[in-house]
C-alpha cells in the first residue's frame, strides 16, 4: 500500500469515528449532571489560575506544550516514512514499533526502580534532550532498521522519565500547607487536569499545522 493509501485510511478511520458520534441520540443532561459539568469547568479554571500564578509551572507547561506539538508532527509521518523507505515492508515497521514499546517498558521499570532525585528538573531536561536528539532527529536521518529501532527505543524510554518527574514536580509545587488535605488533593487534581487539557490542545494545533 502506498503512503497516500495509508494516510487515506487514517483519515477515513477518524471520519467514521467522528461520524458515529453524530448519529447517536444523546439525551438531555439532567440538572444535577449539568451542575457537575459546570463544577468541572470551574475546577479547571482554578487549575489554570494556579498554573498561571506560578512562573515555574507556567514555563514548564509551555515547554511541554511545545514538545507535544513538535513530537506529534513527527509521530504523524513515522509510519508512512518507514513504509516509504522500506518499499512498504510492514515487517520492518512492526519491528520498529515493537522495539519502541520495549523501550517504554524499560524506561518505566528504570524510573520505578531508582530513587527520585531531590531536584528533578535537570533530569526532565536531559530526558527531553535525549528524546529529541537520539529519539527524533536520529529517527529522521536514519535509513536502516537498526537505526530506526535504536532511535524509537530511546524515544519511548525517555517518556516515563519525563512524564513521571513532571508529575512529581506538579505535586510538589502545589503547597499542601496552604490547603486542607482534601482541598490540596482537589487542587492537585485540578492543576493536573488543566495541565492535561493544555497538553491535549497541541493535538488540533499540530493537525492544523500539518494541513
Amino acid at each position: 500500500m502506498s503512503v497516500r493509501g495509508v494516510l487515506a485510511l487514517d483519515v477515513a478511520s477518524y471520519a467514521i469515528g467522528i461520524g458515529t458520534v453524530f448519529l447517536v441520540a444523546v439525551p438531555a443532561a439532567a440538572p444535577a449532571a449539568r451542575a457537575r459539568a459546570a463544577a468541572g469547568w470551574r475546577g479547571a479554571l482554578v487549575g489554570f489560575q494556579h498554573i498561571w500564578g506560578d512562573a515555574g509551572l507556567r514555563g514548564l507547561q509551555a515547554m511541554l506544550f511545545a514538545i507535544n506539538l513538535m513530537a506529534g508532527l513527527g509521530w504523524i509521518v513515522l509510519t508512512p516514512m518507514i513504509l516509504a523507505r522500506t518499499g512498504g515492508d510492514q515487517v520492518q515497521l512492526g519491528a520498529v514499533m515493537s522495539i519502541g514499546a520495549i523501550g517504554g517498558i524499560a524506561g518505566g521499570l528504570a524510573v520505578t526502580a531508582t530513587k527520585a532525585p531531590a531536584v528533578k528538573m535537570p533530569w526532565v531536561l536531559l530526558g527531553i534532550l535525549v528524546f529529541s536528539v537520539l529519539g527524533r532527529v536520529l529517527l529522521g536521518i536514519g535509513d536502516t532498521l537498526a537505526v530506526w529501532a535504536a532511535a524509537w527505543f530511546c524515544a519511548w524510554a525517555c517518556i516515563p522519565l519525563v512524564d513521571g518527574y513532571c508529575q512529581s514536580i506538579w505535586q510538589e509545587r502545589v503547597e499542601p500547607a496552604r490547603w486542607p488535605t482534601r482541598s490540596w488533593s482537589r487542587r492537585c487534581g485540578r492543576a493536573a487536569r488543566s495541565r492535561a487539557r493544555s497538553a491535549a490542545w497541541s493535538i488540533p494545533v499540530r493537525a492544523a499545522a500539518w494541513r
